[in-house]
């Protein structure tokens, strides 16, 4: 998202809570002035980490941004915080609420904790929520990433939001050639809302293949999936794995509940169709019965059903990826453009 937000405006600086340009590709953000806040000095900062995040609203608020009219912040929580000067606009492109603090599912199981941390945590995201709120309220316009997230912004923050898909690289996913499918294909890296075990199960149900991008054996069976022989998990890929992932599944499987979702475009965009969870950004990307199923309720027995009723030949490759090519990066980054130029004039 950064990346695509960045295109739009070339000659923009960039600030960031920390910047680690040794862990991204060498042609990110080349050339472009990144400039991170205090927390990228602070003692023991990957280790402590989750602690040091506490503090990414302040670290955002500490910017001087008084030289631009124009403040375009990608933020769940934090870069709202930037505090625009006097007469200028600040657009926040808002992936979500923050989850843990607006009641919404998370990749950690809160119960599994103990007691005092879970009291303390309290305490904490109360503080949070009031700042996260108060930020919200100086932001000029939303943009939400979903209709379902365009919700849970007027539910938090009582704001409406204009909706804008994000963008995902359809092209080089339309360059694949499609094989026969052996497989259900799931793309997800581990947390407890993404489902994983729900696509295990159901498939152990019906006794179909498996392969899982994202996530390790290991990592499956610490988050409660099923010990199953017919499950593959790949673990982290390379694109030209996933690709070929990609290229030889029967249909993408998306059991959870997401704000939007790439892994379903990417999989149309590949001329796969998709089996997902009805609800969240599934409604908003696969056409049930044209691109993809969708199947409700989220449990075991339901997706089974739909793995039973799956006949490949109902659907085209064609079709998929015109479905796909809706949520392009061009079609992102002239809609972003229109906002911008509309809260600017």
């Amino acid at each position: 998202m950064l990346a695509a937000l960045a295109a739009i405006w070339p000659g923009a600086p960039v600030y960031t809570s920390v910047h680690f340009p040794n862990r991204l590709p060498a042609s990110f953000l080349a050339g472009r002035p990144v400039r991170s806040s205090f927390l990228q000095n602070v003692p023991l900062r990957d280790r402590l980490w989750p602690a040091w995040v506490i503090l990414c609203p302040a670290a955002f608020a500490s910017f001087d941004l008084s030289g631009f009219d124009i403040v375009v912040s990608s933020a769940s929580f934090a870069a709202k915080c930037a505090r625009k000067c006097t007469g200028a606009v600040h657009v926040c492109y808002c992936h979500t609420p923050p989850r843990f603090l607006w009641g919404y599912e998370t990749a950690h199981d809160r119960a599994a904790m103990p007691l005092p941390v879970r009291l303390a945590l309290g305490c904490v995201e109360a503080v949070l929520r009031r700042i996260d709120y108060a930020a919200a309220q100086q932001v000029d316009v939303f943009v939400a990433n979903s209709r379902t997230v365009r919700s849970r912004i007027r539910r938090a923050y009582g704001r409406d939001a204009v909706v804008i898909h994000p963008p995902v690289h359809t092209a080089a996913l339309a360059a694949i050639t499609p094989r026969p499918g052996s497989y259900f294909l799931v793309v997800s890296r581990p947390g407890r809302y993404k489902r994983l075990d729900l696509a295990v199960a159901a498939c152990a149900a019906v006794g179909a293949r498996l392969h899982v991008v994202g996530t390790t054996c290991e990592e499956a069976l610490a988050a409660g999936c099923p010990d199953y022989a017919g499950a593959m998990y790949l673990g982290r890929v390379t694109e030209t794995t996933l690709y070929d992932e990609y290229a030889g599944a029967l249909a993408v499987l998306y059991p959870g509940e997401d704000d939007f979702g790439i892994v379903p475009v990417e999989a149309m965009a590949a001329g796969k169709p998709v089996i997902a969870y009805g609800a969240g950004g599934a409604l908003e990307t696969v056409v049930d019965g044209i691109t993809g199923r969708l199947f409700a309720p989220q449990t075991v027995e339901s997706l089974a059903q739909a793995l039973l009723a799956f006949r490949p030949a109902d659907f085209d490759t064609d079709v998929c990826r015109a479905r796909a090519a809706e949520f392009s990066v061009e079609r992102f980054e002239t809609a972003m453009r229109r906002v911008v130029e509309t809260a600017t004039a």
